[in-house]
């Protein structure tokens, strides 16, 4: 039987679902963010100056029914749920009511399975690095888009050949270059080239050049020309996206050229 909790364990080499190996999830409950508030005072004033606020990882549980044919079958069903869930490497959760959206997971604690004559039940606890889900794929992945994450957009959407255009975060949170995966890569001509987010007012300068077929890519905090780091000649700046639309201009190109954004959504 497969519960409407259902969900999905990948690592990078192999995928489980869970309702395909004889497990019912009877729930899988998400814990709200948890907020740290970093806080100063002045000596004499009442009060505290807000600092500004981080979120911490993110807390699961869940509880799970396994059931077996006979009493040799009960074992391999239990051992199934070691092998699935106590790897020492994270794995992505993803839920079949979100199935656009992953989680980076490990279980967070040990757990028994009584056995009551042919069935087992447990409940276990898992912890994310993230505060937040992603989507399933990035926004160069063209399969992200089988989902709901509204704008009707596509790949195209994120791919351009002019100075002026629009980028959307169709997530909850600022896409940081500092903290998240965001690959901007410009192919083709340019002189001091210049890429600027009117939204949220950041410039990334360049004071090289570039030919036709040369590729610029801005990863992280890195950017490199043809895989050669060029950041002492770049104002060591990063460009953020905030949730919606974001208005772009680039200066200092040359025609033909493309430009291209990727990165996943980020769900509270």
């Amino acid at each position: 039987m497969r519960s409407i909790h259902n969900f999905k364990v990948i690592y990078e080499d192999v995928e489980y679902d869970l309702s395909e190996n004889d497990m019912i999830v009877n729930y899988l409950r998400i814990s709200s963010p948890s907020p740290v508030h970093t806080r100063d005072t002045v000596p004499g004033a009442h009060g505290y100056i807000d600092m500004g606020t981080q979120y911490e990882g993110r807390q699961m549980e869940g509880k799970i029914t396994i059931k077996a044919k006979d009493y040799l079958e009960y074992p391999i069903k239990r051992n199934k749920v070691f092998q699935i869930f106590f790897s020492r490497k994270p794995f992505y959760l993803i839920r079949d009511q979100e199935p656009g959206r992953k989680w980076l997971v490990k279980v967070d604690s040990a757990f028994n399975i009584p056995q009551i004559a042919l069935t087992g039940e447990f409940t276990f606890t898992l912890s994310s690095p993230s505060a937040f889900s992603q989507s399933l794929g990035s926004t160069l992945e063209a399969y992200i888009f089988n989902y709901d994450y509204g704008q009707g957009l596509s790949v195209d959407d994120y791919i351009h050949s002019t100075s002026s255009f629009s980028i959307y975060n169709a997530g909850d949170e600022l896409i940081n270059p500092r903290q998240m995966k965001l690959v901007i890569k410009f192919q083709g001509a340019s002189t001091n080239l210049k890429i600027k987010n009117l939204t949220t007012n950041e410039e990334w300068t360049y004071t090289g050049s570039s030919n036709v077929g040369d590729v610029i890519e801005l990863n992280g905090i890195l950017a490199s020309k043809n895989e050669l780091s060029i950041v002492p000649d770049t104002n060591f700046k990063a460009i953020t996206l905030e949730p919606g639309w974001n208005e772009f201009l680039l200066t200092g190109t040359s025609d033909p050229f493309e430009i291209s954004f990727d990165f996943h959504y980020q769900f509270l």
